[in-house]
């Protein structure tokens, strides 16, 4: 699984880089509505984001798997 960048999953998340690092970084988490939004849609687990040390590989590994699922979808939609 190739790793992502900041900025690539800032753009998947639809939030800013500075805050995919600060959340890395233990400097910032999220808010908890966007939590919530996260574990739901993007089918993240809550303690993704509640560790005092976000796994930000795990978030990045499923990040992946549901863009490769959204894009399965697409591609079976224009079939």
């Amino acid at each position: 699984m190739i790793k992502k960048s900041d900025a690539e999953i800032s753009e998947l998340l639809g939030v800013s880089r500075v805050s995919v690092t600060r959340w890395r970084t233990g400097k910032r988490y999220p808010k908890f509505d966007e939590i919530i939004k996260y574990e739901e849609e993007l089918k993240l687990p809550f303690e993704c984001f509640i560790n005092r040390n976000p796994n930000l590989d795990e978030i990045r590994n499923k990040l992946e798997m549901q863009l490769e699922l959204i894009k399965k979808e697409i591609e079976s939609l224009k079939n």
